[in-house]
């Protein structure tokens, strides 16, 4: 960050116990923008990103990435998180931040992720109702109301 002081968010990529980047659960996407006489849309594209950044050949921009980064703390709290999503809120962030936030990954820089969740992790993780598929469609209809958005599009589903 310090050779690209433009930037406000760079992120790392998980990696599996195999030492192979996780593009199962924090890969970076870019949100495709259209507007209709309806509304606006938001349709994510997953893996995807924009160009790479000048002279760090193997990071790339996105307005999405990994909940592993490094910011500046005055950027970040510019957008802040939305209080009503406390622990979900990662993809609200990313949506507050578009257009207010340079956000860029790095696919070298990478952290291990093991995912292990026993009965005991899962009793705290998710007795909020939040991790199910019910409350994962209510936050998506919280984010449609709360960004004037008429849809939105590519967002894994929860079975």
């Amino acid at each position: 960050m310090e050779r690209h002081p433009t930037l406000d968010l760079l992120g790392a990529r998980t990696e599996d116990g195999n030492g192979n980047l996780d593009d199962g659960h924090f890969s970076p996407a870019i949100y495709m923008r259209n507007h209709s006489d309806n509304g606006y849309c938001l349709y994510r594209r997953h893996p995807r990103h924009y160009h790479n950044v000048l002279n760090l050949p193997n990071c790339y921009y996105a307005d999405e990435i990994g909940n592993i980064f490094l910011a500046k703390t005055e950027s970040v709290r510019r957008v802040g998180f939305d209080p009503m999503l406390d622990r979900i809120g990662h993809i609200e962030f990313y949506f507050d931040a578009l257009g207010k936030l340079r956000i860029a990954v790095c696919d070298d820089v990478t952290v291990y992720h093991e995912r292990v969740r026993s009965r005991e992790y899962v009793k705290y993780r998710y007795n909020d109702g939040v991790g199910d598929k019910e409350g994962y469609e209510q936050r998506i209809f919280y984010s449609l109301f709360k960004n004037n958005l008429k849809c939105i599009g590519g967002l894994k589903t929860v079975p």
